[in-house]
């Protein structure tokens, strides 16, 4: 597995009677060309007991025009105002690598699905649309 690389997570952290979702737009991810990156992960947790869910089913609906996106699983430390800070998630990285030499912008778009674990009150998904800086 690959490390994060300082790169925030975004990630869903299940709640007693539904989901909380990331964005449909995600921050821009900077990244260097030629050298695969994390550009976004999705996991799920109860914010209570720190329980993980399900792993989120991440496809890409569209591939950046410059570079080549993967999905591959992966865990990193949870940030988060709960009990749960600094606890490993497992889930989803998503994995941006531009076509060599290749610098300037690029973007894609990634489907994330979940279906609520703790008590199977909730499903959820969502498009994410993700900009991409490459240096």
């Amino acid at each position: 597995m690959r490390p994060m690389s300082g790169l925030a997570a975004v990630t869903a952290a299940m709640v007693a009677f539904g989901a909380a979702e990331a964005a449909a737009a995600a921050k821009k991810q900077t990244v260097s060309s030629g050298v695969p990156s994390v550009i976004a992960g999705f996991g799920i947790y109860h914010p209570s007991t720190c329980a993980h869910g399900a792993i989120p089913r991440v496809t890409v609906l569209v591939q950046p025009t410059h570079g080549t996106v993967t999905i591959e699983p992966g865990s990193w430390k949870i940030k988060s105002n709960n009990i749960c800070d600094g606890r490993d998630l497992t889930g989803v990285k998503v994995f941006y690598r531009s076509a060599p030499g290749f610098k300037g912008t690029d973007r894609t778009t990634v489907d994330v699905s979940y279906e609520a674990t703790f008590g199977g009150v909730a499903t959820g998904g969502m498009a994410l649309d993700i900009p991409i800086e490459v240096k």
